[in-house]
Formats: structure tokens, sequence, C-alpha cells
């Protein structure tokens, strides 16, 4: 995850990096880091839940863009957290930062969080494009320094941890691509900068990679607490100035460390003074730790080559109990068709459920989604189960997830049997089992009838499911309003700007010009709201949605350990948040919503048909009383206006009742007689 301050240290530092034409060449990709990159570098908005329609178009540009520039991505992806648990601690540590972002974002502030669906509308996109990609049984950072040696091309990536690998061929800073194709007579280009580690070399003044190593390692990184050298920062006296290099005061030691290593030829003789600043009986502790960070750089096995040439890993994989997982699994993870979520819950029991969006007030919006889980944790886990009840018992998967605004871990139980008393699968059983029979346990986990399910189209099914699924157990509950947003949604994200298109060409020019108009208007949505003292940022809609995303999530990696009985769900085709927040809100606004939808789609047409049908057909899955009764804000605003006029009026009546009464006693009453008003009859 990078070395901290290295790579402003870089930035201070130009003489570090050259300016770089990049064409014609292989590009390996670190892949968490790019598509992190990618989401923010195009600011698509991230305020509402994600934005993956847009996403997903920036990303095809951006491949678009290398290969006008015969540029051919490799796209490495990293796997689960390894067992020595530094990773763990590190992601851990970021969850709980996140939760405090999420918190300012619930409620109008900055902040940036990265949508919990990123990465898998990023691989929708690599497998649309046919772009080559692979994911790590663990840590692919190794892998991809080891396969940019090999194949002599240079690595994309923004992480730092790469200034320190020995790559010949150098490293191309995201934040300093320009993705403007520059075209020439001869050849096609984009204007990058290159790092070289032989720069760096040049001012340690070395040709020894171990001190390039030593110098990251000395600094603190994934394998090593940088704190642990503090004794030799405070003590050892390391000259200010003996080297070219700047940087800021905050981080002065990174300049004195290069200026003391220049002096420094030896390895050995470079970790025998550190550790003489450290006490006695933790040295060789330490030594080790060393040595392990500098291996970690330096002794580089490739194994990715075989796998792009059609061969995968052969190193087994094991469960957290020590058995060898199915190759079948395996080549499903490294072919990144079955979640790395899995391979943590499995080979750790622990995984960490990203904060999204939401109301910290609330339960975690993964709450709703809990039995999906437990179904995948049932799967996973019975690789260690010796089918006795009491081993049972004891498997177990940590889940760290928020509870209010503190990253919490929760032990939850796998969901061994069904409510009919199946028992889950193993997953050695898995692929032996025939598609109707793993719809089948989908569909149970979900509660959702096959039948009724089996009217609706192929592709769509997995995705109605998780609506349903969704609605029933949300809390706050789903009203019908969110429901109906998310329908126009999915509709105008898998129909509209898909189906409908491909379809054109075969409408005539009233009805082409009329599915344009509707295209028109719903895109009005998609776009940024505004908030000010009038009309406020209300976290609340959010929340209702960031809990269909977790259904959603966990719906994809169910299918997907199931060997994908239903269709590959792209999470570009169902959710835009900025979209479900504003249509949100205008049906809120609206004194009948149903009536808005179908004067949208147009009153009385094939598309106002088709959508009210399919409305219908949904709603009747739905036991009764599933969807919140809430009366649209102008509604209610009309109400209350009813109240008010009703009791001014009533008011008046009163008023002049009393004016006519003292009319009328002025009438009857003679002032000058004050006997006079007793003649008057009590009526």
């Amino acid at each position: 995850m990078g070395i901290a301050g290295l790579t402003t240290f870089i930035d201070e530092n130009q003489q570090l990096l050259k300016d770089f034409r990049l064409h014609d060449t292989s590009l390996i990709i670190d892949g968490n880091n790019v598509y992190h990159f990618l989401y923010y570098y195009f600011q698509v908005s991230h305020h509402f839940g994600g934005d993956y329609d847009i996403f997903a178009e920036k990303c095809v540009f951006f491949f678009n863009q290398l290969t006008e520039c015969n540029i051919k991505p490799f796209i490495v992806f990293d796997g689960a957290y390894d067992n020595s648990g530094k990773k763990l601690k590190t992601a851990m540590k970021r969850a709980t930062d996140r939760i405090h972002l999420a918190s300012m974002l619930s409620h109008g502030g900055r902040g940036k969080i990265l949508p919990i669906l990123a990465q898998e509308t990023f691989v929708a996109v690599l497998k649309s494009l046919g772009i080559p990609h692979v994911t790590c049984n663990f840590e692919a950072d190794n892998q991809i320094a080891a396969l940019a040696i090999k194949w002599h091309c240079p690595v994309l990536t923004n992480d730092s941890d790469f200034f320190i690998y020995n790559l010949p061929s150098g490293v191309v800073l995201l934040d300093y691509m320009n993705l403007k194709v520059v075209e020439r007579s001869d050849c096609r280009y984009m204007n990058v900068q290159m790092f070289y580690v032989s720069n760096l070399m040049k001012e340690l003044n070395t040709d020894d990679s171990k001190i390039v190593a030593l110098f990251a390692t000395l600094l603190g990184n994934d394998v090593i607490d940088g704190r642990i050298f503090e004794p030799f920062f405070t003590r050892s006296n390391l000259p200010r100035k003996k080297c070219s290099l700047q940087s800021v005061r905050s981080n002065a030691k990174f300049a004195r460390l290069v200026g003391w290593l220049h002096s420094i030829h030896d390895f050995p003789t470079a970790v025998s003074i550190v550790l003489s600043y450290l006490l006695t009986e933790k040295q060789e502790d330490v030594k080790e730790m060393i040595l392990k960070s500098v291996m970690g750089y330096t002794d580089l096995k490739c194994e990715l080559d075989g796998y792009f040439t059609d061969s995968c890993f052969t190193e087994p994989v094991k469960s957290l109990e020590e058995n060898v997982l199915p190759q079948w699994y395996i080549d499903g993870i490294n072919k990144s068709e079955i979640p790395v979520f899995t391979l943590n819950a499995v080979t750790l029991r622990r995984v960490i459920l990203l904060c999204q969006v939401e109301m910290m007030n609330e339960s975690s919006a993964y709450q709703c989604s809990l039995n999906i889980r437990q179904f995948i944790y049932a799967i996973l886990l019975s690789v260690d189960n010796a089918d006795d009840s009491k081993n049972k018992e004891r498997l177990r998967v940590s889940e760290h997830d928020r509870e209010n605004k503190h990253l919490k871990c929760k032990t939850v139980k796998p969901l061994w049997s069904l409510d009919d008393d199946r028992p889950v699968p193993s997953l050695d059983q898995l692929p032996s089992l025939a598609v109707v029979d793993r719809q089948n346990l989908l569909l149970d986990v979900l509660k959702v009838p096959r039948d009724d399910l089996m009217k609706f189209p192929l592709n769509t099914q997995l995705t109605i499911a998780t609506i349903i699924f969704w609605v029933q157990n949300a809390m706050p509950k789903v009203s019908a309003l969110h429901l109906e947003a998310l329908l126009v949604c999915s509709v105008k994200l898998g129909i509209l700007s898909s189906a409908l298109k491909q379809t054109l060409s075969g409408l005539n020019d009233d009805n082409l010009a009329f599915s344009e108009n509707v295209i028109s208007r719903l895109e009005a949505f998609a776009s940024k709201p505004h908030h000010n003292h009038a009309v406020k940022f209300d976290g609340t809609i959010i929340h209702i949605f960031s809990q269909f995303q977790s259904c959603l999530r966990s719906s994809v990696y169910a299918n997907q350990l199931l060997l994908l009985p239903f269709p590959s769900l792209d999470p570009a085709q169902v959710f835009n948040g900025t979209f479900l927040y504003n249509f949100y809100r205008e049906l809120r606004g609206r004194k009948d919503p149903d009536l808005y939808v179908n004067e949208l789609f147009g009153r009385g047409t094939s598309v106002s048909l088709a959508f009210a049908d399919l409305r219908t057909a949904i709603r009747s899955l739905m036991p009764e009383g599933s969807l919140l009764t809430v009366a649209s804000s102008l509604a209610v605003k009309n109400k209350k206006k009813k109240k008010i006029k009703e009791a001014d009026h009533k008011q008046n009546n009163i008023d002049a009742f009393e004016t006519k009464t003292e009319c009328e006693l002025a009438t009857y009453c003679d002032i000058n007689n004050k006997f006079s008003c007793l003649e008057i009859e009590d009526n």
C-alpha cells in the first residue's frame, strides 16, 4: 500500500523523473490502483453512492486512448490479505478513516470514498473489451514487478512501493500521465513522466538494489513499521546535507537518509549500524524483519507470465485450517470471476465491509444483506467442516463493519441449512450441480419463488430478485417511491441506454423522436443536485439505496461463487446514485408520483404501458405491506394548506357570528332601558 511520504519526496525532486513518450509497448497496470485513480481523475460523483454507468464510460475512454497509441494493457489485481496480518491492519485503519469520511458525506460535507461496486464495474469493462487481466492469490506487487522485468515493459501505478523495485523499463506515474493522444507522422503517443530507480541509485551512490530496498525499509512499509527505527534516526546524527535531493521539513529524514546511505556501500554494514541503535533483545527480530522486507523487493519469482499464456498459478492455496482449496475455485479467483472477498473469508475467516454514504444513527447498510453472506460463508467454510454439529458450531467469520461511527468486529455464523432444512452444498459439490439447482439455491436464499420469477427475461431475474430481497429486509423500510425510482433507473441504464439504442433503427420517425425525448428527460436527473438553505441535503435517501447496494453486491458475489447460474450482472446497468437521489426527490414532490412517471414515459405509449406492467409484476411478488406508504411532500403541503384554510374559514364563521350577535343585541336592547335585554329569548 506504499511508503508514506515517498511520493511527495519524488515530487519535490523532479530530477528523478524523466519526460517520456509512451507508445507501442506492453504495459503492466496495477489494477487496484488504477480503478481508484480513474474514478477520481474523471471526477465521477461518489456523494450519492456511485454513478457506475458514468464510471464505465470513462474506463472505456481510458483504454481506447491506450489502444490509439498501440499500448497493450495487462491488468493485475491484488488477492486476499496474507496471514501476517500487516496488510489487514493497514486496511482496517483505512476502513476506520472511511467511516468518518462517510459520516461527513452523509450530511452533505466534503470527502472522498470509492463506491463499493467500482471494482466490479471496472472488471465488467475489462471483460467487455477483452483486456487481459488476472487476480493474484495474495498481494500483487511482487508479481507485477517480476512480470515487468521479464517482459521488459513499464508499470503503470501510483503505488510508491514500485519506486523501490529494480524495474529497467521504469514506472509510469498515473498522476503525471496526460491522457491526450498526440499524433505524429510515425506514431501516436501519450506524454508521461517515468521514474527509473537507476536515478535514485545514483543519488545513493550504489548499484546494489538491496541498498534501495533498505532505504524503503527504514522509512517503513507494509512489512515493517518505520517507528521501530526512530532510535536510529534520532541518535545517529545523520548528515543534514550530503546529496542533491531536497525534502520538506516534515520529511527531512528522507534526504538525510539518502545522504547517509550515499556513504555506505555495503548492505550488511548498513544493517549492522542500524541495529546497533536498537535494544539488544530486539535486534535479532528486527534484523529478520529487515531481511524479509528487503527480499520482498529484490527476490522476485514471476508466476504471471504463465498465466497470461493460459496456464495458472501452480502453488496450492489453503484454508485457515490448511485444507487445500479446489482448483476450479482458485481459477475463478485468478480470472476475476469469483470475488476476493470470498478468499479472505476462507483463508482468514475475516472480512472488512467498507462503509458507504449512510446515516450513522441507523444500522449498517450491510445488515440487510446478512443472510446472503451467511449462505456464502457456509459454502466456503465447508472445506474445514468435519461434517459434525460440534465442528460447525465453532466455524465463524469475523466481519469488521460499522456500528454508529466506529469499526466493530462481529462473529457471524454460516447458514448451514435453508428454510426447508436442506443442507447448503459444499464448495466441492458446486461444479457438479445443474444450473437450475444452483439457481434454486440462490432464489431460496433471496426468498423469491422461482415460478413467479421465470416470467421475466433471464438477464433481469437476478436484479429483480435482489430488489425484492432488499424491499423485504431493509431497515428503515423501503417506500413505494424508493422502488419506483430504482425501477426507472434500471430501465434507463439497462433498457433505454442499451437495448433501446440497439433497436432505434427499427423505429419510425415519431417513435424515434419520442424515445430520444424520454432519454433526454431522464438524463436531466443525472446532473449534480444543488442544495441551499431552502433545499437541504438529505442523507436518508442515500442510506436506503446504500442498503440496496449491499444486497446487490452480496447477490453478485453469491451468483459468482455458484458459477453464474444467472447471467453476470454489471452494476453500470443498474445503479446511478445521483439519478436515484434526484428522481426520488422529484417523486416525493409530486402529488401523484405514478401519474408523473406515466406522463414521463408518455401515457398510453408502448414504453409507458411496458413500464406499468413491469412495476405491477414486481410488486405482485412482494408480500402485502412490504412497502412503506409515504405521502408526497406536495400532498403533505396541500393537506396542511387545507387544514389552515379550514381553520381560517371556521374562525371567520365564528367572527361573523360574534359580529352578527353583537348587531342583534344592539337592535333589541335599548341602551336607555337597562331591563330591555330581559325580553330577548334565549335561542
